[in-house]
């Protein structure tokens, strides 16, 4: 019960101070929860400083804001939240001043006291109190702050052995419920103790038999690893994340991470190890999968260009330092194309495999076979030169071009290659270097009629500047030195804006602005083709992304090679760019050359099928160029037809011109297909394009291609110039 209020002598609260401050002390030290403590210290300050309203509370140093602890009014009960009132004002001033505030009412009747709560000049925490029925006294304040500053240990010690007692708990909880093996062994090789995931991982039944187990000889594949972890602890204090082979009861291994350090007493000496095992086996199972995959083809198993690669830097270094030779072989199969037009890919897949399994048996082991995608394998021979590569070319070919029985299919088929070798180091000392060249010399071969042929400079159709410019490229498209420019496209009736298309140029430090007429050829050469298209989608749909984000709804073309659509995965890498900058695939439109459909109208028509599904738009390019038949330009699933700046920039020198023009623009309105004329250079030739129907135009006339930014200016300009 709260006493009355008289008013108390300084002595009187003295006495009440002692004996309560003793109270609070033992009652922290024996363990009572810190609410009673805190409720100890403010029913007894009601008694010497009575308050109609009172509480404790804790400072939260990271949020930065109170939390009450305890509250306690006239009546002695504690409050419930919404029956207290909080001095606010005074405490957010006691708190952020560190220092005692007292603070009166209207009238003087109301008054409040806010005192902080100090630990070694640590601020943990703050007294409120408030009374409606007449002010705090000085005193009364001086009392507060006395007493708070003799009470702030008890009250943290309180905490303190609160939390103590909580970590204690959870650290059991947690030791028995861990999934990581949590262990306490002797320095002879015993466990202390050991949490249950300790027997899920070594397979015992019984805590007691696994007590017993010697570590070292029971539990370690190699003991020796158990006296390594000694010598690293007693070196360095503790292990951290060492990889170790343990063995279970049943026999299996189990690879761990094990995390450790010493116990030891006061004279140094070593008395426990304590740590933590964690299973890694099936982590490492993954990562030696997944990085097996990242070197290997997936159908044949065999290495393949990143491993290829590594092989041959292997094979150089080895050379270069023994003073010897070695040699590289690219091979691709022949008519290859006509196993899987016949048959279809199952079938070309079975050769594919067949193949590899044959070039295995014809080469040495320490020789390195490769799949490089396609029908394209490549062959590595540490310490051949010319010689020997020609004799291992000749042996791979009488393996290989054996009639190979498709079982499946109840047919052989005639197997030829053509073979390109180049030799370490008289044709090259880089592994970039000799694929190059050994990519030429098979050429040499396929043109002669198949075979093999040693790489000769003199047959080289590339000088050393362009071998010089290939090498560049590379670097080029490893370190995002190529830009990609715009040219707009215009509708002919309107004159609104409808597209753009990506036009990519190289602005070489040394040589200048270098044109895709000079470096796309060698792109397709040396297999680059395919990393330049990739670049070329991810900038363009980078850019798209960004163009709608600003309010403009444009579509972007990007022109693909041969080499593209012979890759089986572009519909899949193409579907991850749009869904990873969030564009419509209708904003996207692919271009095919009209030579391309003519080299290859079955894959060109299939692949084309495969991405129109997908909703992403195709445009046939250069129309009229490639003596294409009209069967296929029925047939293929294209959306728009370019008609060639050829035919364009000839359309007003007379008749005849203009009337294959329209002849080509009536033919693509047949067949639903929108019409894009290129190379409009002046307002004659839009006026004639415009009259014979044309849907939409690009040229020089409208705006030369620019880059992203100069796009964008020019985009605004318009709509500047349209409002």
């Amino acid at each position: 019960m709260v006493l009355p209020r008289p008013q108390l002598t300084d002595s009187e609260r003295l006495a009440i101070q002692h004996q309560g401050l003793a109270a609070i002390a033992e009652l922290a030290l024996n363990s009572a929860s810190v609410d009673d403590v805190v409720r100890q210290a403010l029913e007894l300050l009601q008694r010497a400083v009575p308050y109609d309203c009172g509480g404790f509370y804790w400072w939260d140093v990271g949020r930065r804001s109170l939390r009450r602890a305890a509250a306690v009014t006239a009546s002695g009960v504690s409050p419930a939240p919404r029956e207290v009132r909080l001095p606010d004002h005074t405490l957010t001033r006691a708190i952020s001043t560190r220092k005692p505030q007292l603070r009166d009412g209207d009238a003087g009747r109301q008054s409040e006291i806010g005192v902080p709560v100090l630990v070694k000049n640590n601020l943990i925490g703050a007294f409120g109190f408030w009374r409606g029925t007449g002010p705090f006294a000085e005193v009364e304040l001086e009392y507060v702050s006395q007493f708070a500053r003799q009470a702030a240990m008890p009250i943290e010690n309180a905490r303190l052995l609160r939390q103590l007692r909580q970590s204690e708990e959870q650290y059991r909880s947690l030791f028995e419920a861990c999934l990581d093996v949590v262990y306490m062994t002797t320095p002879g090789g015993l466990f202390l103790d050991i949490n249950p995931a300790g027997l899920t991982l070594f397979g015992f039944d019984s805590h007691e038999d696994l007590l017993i187990a010697d570590i070292a000889t029971d539990l370690y594949c190699d003991p020796a690893d158990r006296e390594e972890f000694k010598r690293l602890i007693a070196e360095q204090g503790y292990v951290r994340d060492r990889e170790v082979r343990l063995k279970r009861r049943d026999g299996r291994v189990v690879i761990v991470q094990e995390s450790a350090s010493a116990m030891k007493d006061e004279a140094g000496g070593v008395v426990a190890y304590r740590g933590i095992l964690r299973d890694v086996t099936e982590q490492k199972r993954a990562q030696d999968a997944i990085a097996y995959q990242a070197m290997h083809d997936g159908l044949s198993g065999l290495p393949n260009r990143a491993l290829l690669q590594d092989r041959m830097q292997q094979v150089i270094r080895a050379a270069t330092r023994d003073g010897s030779t070695a040699a590289l072989l690219l091979m691709d199969l022949d008519r290859f194309k006509e196993v899987n037009d016949t048959l279809g890919h199952a079938a070309g897949d079975r050769l594919l495999i067949e193949v590899a399994a044959r070039l295995i048996l014809a080469l040495r082991p320490a020789d390195t076979v490769a799949r490089l995608g396609g029908d394209e394998f490549a062959v590595v021979l540490p310490g051949a030169d010319a010689t020997d590569a020609v004799l291992a070319a000749q042996r791979i070919q009488y393996v290989v071009e054996r009639p190979l029985r498709l079982t499946d299919y109840g047919i052989d088929v005639d197997v030829r290659t053509s073979i390109g070798i180049a030799v370490f180091p008289e044709h090259g000392r880089e592994p970039d270097q000799l694929l190059q060249r050994a990519d030429v010399a098979m050429y040499m071969a396929k043109h002669a009629g198949g075979g093999q042929a040693l790489y000769s400079p003199e047959q080289d159709r590339h000088s050393p500047g362009q071998l010089a410019l290939v090498g560049e490229l590379r670097h080029a498209l490893d370190q995002n030195g190529l830009a990609l420019y715009y040219q707009p496209q215009v509708s002919l009736g309107t004159g609104q804006l409808v597209g753009v298309e990506g036009l990519v140029r190289w602005p070489h430090p040394q040589r200048g602005v270098i044109g895709p007429d000079r470096f796309i050829p060698l792109a397709e050469q040396t297999g680059l083709i395919r990393q330049l298209t990739a670049w070329v989608l991810e900038t363009a749909l980078e850019e798209c992304r960004r163009w709608q984000r600003t309010g403009h709804q444009l579509s972007v073309a990007v022109n693909l090679s041969m080499r593209d659509l012979q890759d089986a995965h572009l519909d899949e890498s193409i579907l991850r760019l749009l869904d990873r900058y969030a564009v419509d695939p209708r904003r996207l439109r692919l271009e095919i050359t009209e030579s391309m459909l003519m080299a290859d109208p079955k894959r060109v028509i299939d692949v084309l099928r495969r991405l129109r599904a997908t909703g992403v738009e195709a445009a046939l390019d250069d129309f009229g160029t490639g003596y294409s038949s009209l069967a296929y330009l029925a047939d293929l699933p294209v959306n728009t037809l370019k008609i060639d700046r050829s035919f364009v920039g000839g359309l007003m020198d007379g008749r005849r011109r203009a009337a294959i023009v329209q002849a080509t623009i009536e033919l693509a309105h047949a067949l639903d297909l929108r019409v894009v004329a290129e190379g409009i250079e002046d307002a004659r030739t839009w006026d004639a394009l415009a009259k014979l129907g044309c849907d939409s135009a690009q040229g020089y006339f409208i705006a030369r291609p620019m880059c992203a930014f100069d796009l964008n200016t020019w985009l605004d300009a318009r709509l500047d110039a349209a409002a």
